[in-house]
């Protein structure tokens, strides 16, 4: 059985004060991260969340701030490739 993130939040929202989603399809690529995903994430929780996995530029880290996300940056930080 696939356990999706949008089932299990909800669930585990009275054990955590905050979430770590990562979009792992994007991790590592520095091809862009899915905006939608993250979209769907905010609509089943209030808790803060913060967001990784394929973010490159800041275009996509003040899409993630306009939904009370954080933004974890790697390879395109440590890379100096952001945008």
């Amino acid at each position: 059985m696939r356990l999706r993130p949008e089932e299990v939040i909800p669930e585990l929202e009275k054990y955590a004060s905050e979430f770590l989603c990562t979009y792992v399809d994007a991790e590592g690529t520095m091809r862009g991260t899915n905006l939608g995903w993250f979209r769907a994430l905010r609509r089943v929780t209030r808790r803060p969340i913060t967001a990784a996995g394929g973010i490159r530029s800041q275009s996509e880290i003040r899409a993630l701030e306009r939904l009370k996300m954080h933004a974890a940056v790697g390879m395109a930080l440590y890379t100096g490739k952001i945008s």
